[in-house]
């Protein structure tokens, strides 16, 4: 078994590059019908080649007066947690790793008794997929797949080390109830893909026809210090949104504690620019006790947190799909492994209903979700205040709507059977979102080529006075500077009082620029932008002058304050 490691010049793949190994996993007819195999012995290294041991989830077939005869069905901790354990040996306890009762979807009860994705299409931007595994093919849609480099269908690379999409696919919509291997969240749903990293060409990726969900599990990487939009792939995605109604579903990023990257920090999910576009919906990872793991890239951006683990570290197992040729692995983990099972939610959601738009799906989302907490670990790689008199990082922000915000989860943990329940008596389905007509200059120098400075500890304001009403869906800063973003933190107080962080100094750490960088947040949702609005830029440095030459505030949402429920 090879470690992988997969770095793209353009983009990168997100599962947790601290788990590389992934343990490829085939089910025996000769062994129990709950029965793994997979490799054993020392538990900190992979599994030799051909190297078999009896391995086996809980005994107890959690999903199985559900119907549910797929042998895999009571690893999966992403649908139903009970505090199971996937074990390999039985003195082995490396996987023997007992989670938390209920840090799950919770859609066992209600949401699959119903729903399974059927005539929902989910489409997969990755690298390579495999249509013939047989417990993918009946949900593989060829018809909306597309090869780049080839045009042919679907995307398929036989040298392909890692086959990142097809464990992917699997999450989402590996066939449930057919007695093989695992099962996808969305069973019934249908798998569109496309291979967009052979060919560096995003666009067909982002709009594609016939879709009604987008997945991407990579992240976007760029060593020339420019981290800008893409005017033609944001043009893709915003056609993608408002035409075709799709919802475009992203992994966060695996990069909380990665300081250095092409030799620039490289931490919070909002550097990553498809994660700053009003219409990319980024997903944070959670273990099986429910808690952010120590890699999901934090951002006032996250949108919501999914199950994800560790895939084989001692802290969480990863997320039970499909590999190549046939086989199974346990160990798929990252926020690559949280954007597909949000995924496979959202299209349970959309056929509960499927009048709702993305928005919609987006609206259910945050109305179901739970609030989840850091880990420890997560807490002590966290600077408790600034050197500016001691003020307090701010890790959650509850808004006058109701919605709490985390720095590190977003809105939370969805509840799935609450979502669709949610969804099936839907009906103030949201329009196009608007802009507001105004973008606001938080730093306004003199002229274009003069700089602000700050002071070493020292903080500068802004009030913004916005004068009609409007319900805020997103906001997003466009801030240029000459000098280390690593040493700023940039704080926003809301006209209802409530204060929330667009940027942490201690995850943007040895950088430098000379350029405009987008930080999108959605801690104001649902709030009314009404009143004033104070931006605050603390320069944190203790001994170099900061720079500024600007920042604007643009706003998302809806002149209609009805139009997002409160919580």
């Amino acid at each position: 078994m090879r470690f992988i490691f997969v770095t793209l010049s353009a983009a990168i793949l997100l599962t947790n590059c601290h788990d590389k190994a992934f343990q490829a996993l085939t089910l025996s007819k000769d062994k129990d019908t709950d029965g793994i195999d997979g490799g054993g012995g020392d538990p900190n290294r992979p599994p030799n080649p051909g190297e078999i041991v009896n391995a086996k989830c809980d005994t107890v077939q959690l999903l199985g007066t559900l119907g549910f005869d797929d042998p895999y069905a009571s690893c999966m901790w992403n649908i139903i947690n009970r505090g199971q354990a996937i074990k390999k040996l039985p003195n082995d306890t490396y996987y023997d790793i007992q989670g938390t009762s209920g840090a799950d979807f919770n859609i066992s009860s209600y949401a699959l008794e119903k729903y399974s994705g059927k005539g929902i299409n989910i489409h997969v931007s990755d690298d390579s997929f495999d249509a013939t595994h047989p417990d993918l093919k009946a949900n593989f849609d060829l018809t909306h797949s597309k090869d780049c480099r080839s045009h042919g269908m679907p995307p398929y690379d036989p040298d392909a080390d890692v086959f990142h999409g097809v464990m992917v696919s699997g999450i989402i919509a590996a066939v449930g109830k057919n007695g093989l291997g695992t099962t996808g969240i969305a069973y019934q749903g249908s798998i569109s893909a496309y291979n967009p990293f052979a060919c560096r060409n995003f666009i067909f990726a982002a709009d594609v026809p016939g879709v009604d969900i987008w997945n991407g599990s990579y992240g976007t990487l760029t060593c020339d210090a420019h981290f800008q939009e893409d005017q033609i792939i944001f043009e893709s995605f915003e056609a993608g949104a408002t035409k075709n109604n799709v919802l475009y579903v992203k992994a966060a990023g695996n990069d909380r504690n990665v300081t250095s990257r092409c030799k620039l920090g490289y931490g919070d999910a909002n550097r990553d620019p498809t994660n700053t576009l009003p219409y990319v919906m980024p997903v944070a990872a959670l273990d099986n006790n429910g808690q952010v793991t120590s890699y999901s890239s934090p951002g006032a951006n996250l949108f919501v947190a999914a199950p994800a683990g560790y895939g084989g570290r001692s802290e969480s197992p990863g997320i039970c799909t499909i590999l190549r040729n046939g086989e199974y692995t346990c160990s798929m983990n990252g926020t690559s492994a949280a954007s597909p099972n949000i995924a496979g939610l959202s299209a349970l959601i959309k056929e509960a209903n499927p009048r709702l738009g993305y928005l919609d799906i987006m609206h259910i989302l945050a109305l179901s979700a739970r609030p989840v907490q850091e880990s420890q670990t997560t807490k002590n790689n966290i600077k408790k205040t600034f050197n500016i008199n001691s003020k307090e990082y701010i890790n959650y922000s509850k808004n006058s709507a109701g919605y709490q915000h985390s720095f590190n989860a977003g809105f939370g943990l969805p509840d799935g059977d609450n979502a669709v329940k949610i969804a099936e008596s839907y009906s103030n389905f949201l329009p196009k979102l608007e802009r507001y007509s105004e973008v606001y200059n938080v730093v306004v120098p003199e002229s274009s080529s003069e700089v602000i400075d700050i002071p070493p500890r020292t903080c500068v304001s802004k009030i913004i006075q916005i004068n009609n009403s409007f319900q805020v869906f997103t906001n997003r800063l466009s801030v240029s500077a000459n000098g280390p973003i690593s040493d700023f933190i940039i704080s926003v107080s809301m006209p209802d009082g409530v204060e929330y962080q667009l940027v942490r100094d201690s995850f943007i750490q040895g950088s430098s620029y000379a350029h405009s960088q987008k930080f999108k947040s959605y801690a104001p949702f649902a709030t009314n932008a009404q009143g004033n609005w104070e931006v605050e830029i603390c320069n944190n440095n203790l001994t170099e002058m900061g720079q500024f030459s600007s920042a604007r505030m643009e706003l998302w949402g809806y002149r209609n304050l009805g139009s997002l429920r409160s919580k």
